[in-house]
C-alpha cells in the first residue's frame, strides 16, 4: 500500500512522464492513477503498466516507481513481464534512485529499453 506522500511522487512521477510522451509527438497515451482524459492501459502479462503510449508504430510501456517501491517484489515481477512483451520498456524514478533500480534489474536480468530520472526528487 502506498503512503500519501509516496503517491503524490508516483503521479507526479506519471503526470511528468505523459507530458513528456505528449511533446515528444506520442499518441494514444493513456495513464493508470491520475485519471487520463484516454482513460487507463489495458493489461500487458497479467500487470498495468501505469504508462501506454504509440509512436510509428511502435508501442511503449513506462512504469514510474518511487525509491522504496524499487525493491518491492512485485516491481519485479512487474519489470519482468513488461521487459518480455513485445513493447518498449521504460522505466521512470526519482533520479536519487536511478542506479539502485539499475542495479536491481541487472540482478535480475530485466530489460529496460529506456530509463528516465525526475530531478525533482
Amino acid at each position: 500500500m502506498r503512503t500519501s506522500n509516496r503517491n503524490v511522487l508516483h503521479e507526479t512521477l506519471i503526470k511528468e512522464m505523459v507530458t513528456s510522451y505528449e511533446s515528444q509527438g506520442y499518441y494514444n497515451i493513456k495513464a493508470d492513477h491520475i485519471g487520463h482524459k484516454n482513460g487507463r492501459p489495458d493489461e500487458v502479462n497479467g500487470y498495468i503498466p501505469d504508462i501506454y503510449a504509440e509512436k510509428n508504430n511502435a508501442v511503449i510501456l513506462c512504469e514510474a516507481k518511487t525509491t522504496d517501491s524499487i525493491y518491492a517484489p512485485s516491481t519485479i515481477d512487474q519489470w519482468k513481464a513488461f521487459s518480455k512483451s513485445t513493447y518498449k520498456f521504460h522505466v521512470v524514478v526519482p533520479m536519487s534512485a536511478l542506479d539502485d533500480a539499475k542495479k536491481i534489474a541487472a540482478q535480475h536480468n530485466i530489460t529496460v529499453d529506456f530509463w528516465w530520472y525526475s530531478s525533482k526528487f
